[in-house]
């Protein structure tokens, strides 16, 4: 299992985000993936394509990434500050996702915040 965040550089995101993120992430194996050369301290992999802003996270499904491969992955929106202990969403064993909960009151929809 592996814990990736995606970084598309914008003026609202930078490798700081990124850095922010994968310092909280001590003692998991994870990656970026990015179109940033180099992001101090984080490890990180390219961007295969060109897709703008957060459309970039489709790139979690390509099962022929060179990276990511056939790893279970746990995604982490690069913007995420984590509060606890994340070790039970490293082992899940099916598909999940975020219940978007910026909709009070309204019907629980998936969000793509955190998605395993």
């Amino acid at each position: 299992m592996i814990i990736v965040s995606v970084l598309r550089q914008s003026k609202d995101f930078t490798t700081k985000h990124a850095q922010w993120l994968h310092k909280q992430l001590k003692g998991y194996d994870s990656v970026c993936l990015t179109d940033a050369l180099k992001i101090k301290g984080v490890n990180t992999a390219p961007l295969l394509y060109d897709w703008p802003g957060w459309w970039a996270k489709l790139e979690l499904f390509n099962p022929l990434h060179p990276v990511l491969g056939n790893e279970d992955i746990l995604y982490i929106d690069i913007d995420s500050v984590i509060v606890g202990d994340i070790t039970p969403l490293t082992t899940m064993k099916k598909i999940t996702l975020l219940n978007d909960f910026s909709q009070h009151g309204a019907s629980v929809a998936p969000a793509t915040g955190i998605m395993f």
